[in-house]
């Protein structure tokens, strides 16, 4: 398969999470059968924590096709637009560049873009640049392709935590991964049959968030390697609304957020950038 191509419709992972009643729907995490793997330390923030850390995203929105442009926008469901999001022609890359703006038209600066890389080395699909530097030297971060032939998914590492970005001391770089799925946490979304679910690799509490502060109680999904899912999105071009064409939602740890507004920002564009490259192999 030629990673640039749209990914197969199925997960690199065969077992999804298994079928049957959702644990978002009943309000408390789904546990893997022991028999296929070890429980997993439940790793998801409460769903009402005690001091949630508000977030520049909401924890559910779609996807919206300007009828009058080429800009889509990002807003929940029945709220004014909050962002735009752009692409601009890059023939060196072969693909358009994709921006996140920072507020509800395309001619309000940048808040995050995503391109395709150009040499594809070291497996990288897509360089993701978010405010600031993190805690490297620079604000871009690879977005890389994983293939287990067929399969393919879509991993990076990013600094989580809440604390002020310039408090590099209480930051930690974690690895999360995009994986297709059709299991209920991408289900309930009530989009296409299958999506995507952004599993969090790390079972460790959040820089910044005291032991005392954090209970592993509920709020989340996991998936069927104990790993915690803490995004989800599909596809919703059969939406009633003509002009919806994606539909995402924060779970569980990600949506609480102590990973911090870098970490949701990488998760929304990299996100985008995976729409974005199914679209381009559609046409």
């Amino acid at each position: 398969m030629n990673p640039d191509e749209a990914p197969p419709a199925y997960s690199r992972y065969p077992e999804e999470e298994p079928p049957g009643v959702s644990a978002i729907s009943q309000g408390r995490p789904f546990i893997p059968s022991s028999r296929v793997h070890p429980v997993p330390v439940q790793t998801s923030f409460p769903s009402s924590p005690v001091s949630a850390t508000p977030q520049r995203f909401p924890a559910s929105w779609s996807l919206y096709r300007s009828t009058t442009s080429g800009v889509y926008h990002l807003g929940a469901d029945g709220s004014p637009p909050l962002f735009a999001v752009s692409q601009t022609p890059n023939p060196s890359a072969g693909q358009p560049n994709l921006t996140l703006h920072d507020g509800p038209t395309a001619d309000r600066p940048p808040l995050a873009t995503g391109e395709r890389h150009k040499t594809f080395t070291g497996g990288v699909h897509s360089v993701i640049t978010l405010p600031g530097s993190g805690s490297g030297i620079s604000p871009e971060e690879p977005l890389r392709t994983v293939v287990s032939w067929p399969h393919i998914s879509y991993a990076f590492d990013v600094d989580v935590g809440a604390a002020d970005p310039g408090d590099l001391g209480r930051l930690r770089r974690e690895t999360f991964e995009w994986r297709h799925s059709a299991g209920p946490a991408v289900s309930l979304l009530g989009a296409a049959s299958s999506g995507w679910k952004l599993i969090r690799t790390s079972p460790d509490p959040v820089p910044g968030v005291g032991s005392d502060a954090w209970h592993f109680t509920g709020g989340g999904e996991f998936s069927s390697d104990g790993k915690e899912i803490v995004a989800v999105w599909a596809d919703s071009r059969r939406s009633p609304r003509p002009d919806e064409v994606m539909r995402f939602r924060f779970l569980g740890t990600g949506a609480s957020g102590v990973l911090g507004e870098r970490w949701a920002a990488m998760a929304v564009v990299s996100a985008l950038r995976v729409w974005q490259q199914g679209e381009i192999a559609r046409r």
